[in-house]
């Protein structure tokens, strides 16, 4: 909870004292206490703003403050009521400020972590759109694919400037997408919508930090039905390192995507298990596909047609990607069919369009959740009944061409780690746990969506391994922890060595 939310309570509870036991209380003291309140409500409207959360404190603290004033104002010494009712509503309201306190302890105005690195962080957005290629989710005619790309930077001279906020700059924009992702999560829309409260460790439009050489260029792509939002702290612990970092939401498929018109973009993507492991997955050539196009964006805006103060700082030579779920699977297959990217890492993600790959001569990570081993071996040994298949709603045909796909990612991975790359499962660790979801709240291990490693301990395990293997491929320094098991990070296992 923010400084003025715990005076706040505090605050409510000292005034509910003063009205419960008033012949403890010295007047002076209950003038004091109430001034103090008013000073104390005020700071936190103005100063941190309100949230749903801490409603039954507000209500409380403002009963309870013109209750004093009318004793005040009417000259009433002590009011008279009915012990029982009295200890009754007292208690009442305690029960109220204190699940109010829980709630807010627990759906915090969170802080990501501070990047480590020696730089300050920038960061710009633009708006690219593909002209040759046409949206195919949506029914517009001549509708062109448009996608919101993301830049973080090493920084310099921000002193004077304010860390941008979370979500989008505008006050409409920001509750749109926060009720977006509440909306995606099954919860009420207005849920979420203190996320508008959340700034982040990066600077808008701040100068790049001069360099003798340019700086290596590592692509984000998010998972299905998330959005770049969620790999802020990675992207900006990586450019507080050295690194360029750049992320776009896949338009149509992300939770909430902010369109140069001024509109907000939902997902609209919805395929079966069959589609994903079809050869020709529709979605995941989409998506790949932006991310090459991305990349030809980097050339433009490396050599200047798109003016940018990032113009001549990209090293186009030393080009990373790395993905969350099926964004890990994208960056998967950008990075075996593209050249231009050198190194690559699958946070958690299944491989889709898996047929005919056979030749490795770069370097690539699979970072899995701590379940990865347990449906490997299922997947390997276990024979589903009709039942089961029912249950999970696949046909027998559906789930055999599943497992062979599987079976040929598992042979995949065995592969790329015969070639320079390594997989890591991290204990304890959930789906999400690879995003920065596991660091809004701990609610999200109970909705099951992370694991049972705490979240500021996962980050940090994320990020450091991450920075580690770009660093050994992409600068040629580092390298130690993705040798091998590190007494430092128990939790991380290698199971292929």
């Amino acid at each position: 909870m923010r400084l003025y939310e715990i005076l706040l309570v505090l605050s409510s509870l000292s005034l509910l004292l003063c009205v419960c036991l008033p012949r403890l209380i010295p007047q002076r003291f209950v003038v004091m206490i109430s001034g103090a309140s008013t000073v104390v409500l005020a700071m936190h409207l103005f100063m941190e703003g309100y949230r749903w959360q801490l409603y039954a404190v507000y209500v409380i603290v403002v009963l309870l403050l013109l209750l004093q004033l009318a004793k005040y104002l009417f000259k009433i010494k002590r009011i008279n009521i009915w012990s029982p009712v009295k200890w009754v509503v007292c208690g009442l309201l305690i029960i109220l400020i204190g699940l109010s306190t829980v709630v807010s302890a627990y759906l915090p105005v969170f802080q990501l972590p501070r990047p480590d690195g020696p730089y300050a962080v920038g960061t710009q957005t633009f708006h690219f759109t593909d002209s040759n290629r046409e949206e195919i989710f949506t029914e517009r005619k001549d509708d062109k694919r448009e996608l919101i790309v993301q830049f973080w930077y090493p920084a310099a001279e921000v002193e004077q400037q304010k860390t941008e906020y979370l979500l989008a700059s505008s006050k409409n924009m920001s509750k749109q997408v926060a009720r977006a992702y509440a909306e995606q999560m099954g919860l009420p829309g207005f849920v979420l919508e203190y996320w508008k409260y959340v700034r982040t460790n990066s600077y808008e439009n701040a100068k790049v930090q001069p360099t003798n050489t340019p700086y290596p260029v590592i692509l984000i792509s998010h998972g299905m039905g998330t959005g770049r939002m969620l790999h802020t702290s990675q992207a900006e612990h990586l450019a507080s390192q050295g690194y360029i970092v750049v992320a776009a939401n896949h338009t149509y498929s992300s939770t909430a995507t902010e369109l140069k018109d001024g509109t907000i973009a939902g997902s609209k993507t919805n395929f079966t298990v069959d589609q994903f492991y079809a050869p020709n997955n529709l979605v995941g050539q989409v998506w790949t596909k932006d991310v090459e196009f991305i990349i030809r964006q980097l050339g433009q805006l490396n050599g200047g047609q798109i003016k940018s103060t990032l113009n001549g700082k990209l090293d186009l030579n030393k080009i990373g990607v790395m993905g969350h779920s099926f964004g890990g699977a994208t960056a998967f297959n950008a990075f075996y069919n593209n050249p231009n990217i050198k190194a690559g890492i699958n946070m958690d993600g299944s491989l889709y369009n898996v047929d005919n790959k056979t030749k490795f001569t770069k370097p690539f990570m699979f970072m899995e959740s701590g379940e990865y081993l347990t449906k490997k071996h299922e997947m390997e040994t276990k024979k589903l009944t009709d039942a089961e298949l029912a249950d999970i709603q696949l046909t027998r045909p559906q789930y055999e061409n599943m497992v062979r796909s599987v079976k040929k990612e598992y042979g995949i991975v065995d592969k790329v780690a015969q070639h320079g790359g390594t997989m890591v499962v991290v204990d304890g660790a959930g789906h999400y746990n690879f995003t920065d979801l596991q660091l809004y709240s701990s609610f999200t291990t109970f909705m099951g969506m992370t694991g049972d490693i705490k979240g500021e301990r996962g980050a940090d395990i994320v990020n450091k391994y991450v920075l580690d293997f770009f660093n050994k491929q992409l600068k040629g320094v580092g390298g130690e922890l993705i040798k091998g098991p590190n007494p430092q990070f128990p939790e991380v296992e290698f199971p292929l060595d």
